[in-house]
């Protein structure tokens, strides 16, 4: 049943006098965001789950943390930008926003960095699968890596220039980008150049171990970086 209420004077007055509820009872909408990532760390330390999954939750971590940073951040730098003091329904103003997200933001990379190379990668290793730098490699690798750099690589790299005839090159959201100086061995000068480096830089190997007088692929799994070599 559906109680009728008639806008009279008595109830509209009766409606203004009721209190608005405190920003004591609200939390942060952007912290509450954050906390959602620490539960997403905290499975990813859970050794009760397989440590693949444990991987992929690192990895849902630290796409969320760039969405946040892209979306929720700016908008709170905008504001912060044009002057906007007004405080969110939990009472708290863009800047002060901003500072606390700072603080816990740090904390939670550390801890996500902490997690990765002194518990996932070494569990990894155990379960054979292991990320190496290519300095580690044997001679065959060394060689086969090469190969598949020369091969796959270099052919999608495109260096540009950055000198006061060439405009700054537009930097690809996410994407992992070089930029080095390159001396003219017949001008003596250093220009500027810029490239982009490929998704797929890191890629998959067997590493070859010696058994008798030949070499023999082995099961485990190494991932190696590219880009390094």
């Amino acid at each position: 049943m559906v109680e009728w209420i008639s806008s009279t004077p008595r109830n509209r007055a009766r409606s203004s006098s009721t209190s608005v509820p405190s920003a004591e009872r609200f939390s942060s909408r952007e912290l509450s965001r954050l906390e959602f990532g620490a539960r997403l760390l905290d499975l990813a330390d859970d050794h009760m789950l397989p440590i693949l999954d444990r991987c992929k939750f690192v990895a849902i971590f630290a796409d969320m943390i760039d969405e946040f940073f892209q979306v929720r951040v700016v908008s709170l730098e905008d504001k912060v930008a044009a002057g906007v003091q007004t405080p969110s329904i939990d009472g708290v103003r863009p800047r002060q926003q901003l500072e606390s997200i700072r603080e816990r933001v740090l904390a939670l990379v550390e801890r996500q960095d902490r997690l990765v190379l002194d518990v996932l990668l070494p569990e990894l290793a155990q379960q054979d699968i292991a990320v190496v730098p290519f300095s580690s490699l044997s001679a065959e690798d060394h060689e086969r890596m090469t190969k598949y750099f020369d091969e796959n690589v270099y052919p999608v790299l495109t260096p540009l220039a950055v000198d006061p005839g060439h405009p700054f090159p537009m930097i690809s959201n996410l994407s992992l980008n070089i930029a080095v100086y390159v001396r003219d061995d017949v001008t003596v000068r250093n220009v500027a150049r810029a490239s982009r480096c490929p998704i797929h830089c890191l890629v998959s190997s067997r590493p070859t171990r010696r058994s008798g007088a030949c070499w023999k692929t082995s099961s485990r799994r190494t991932w190696v970086d590219c880009s390094r070599a």
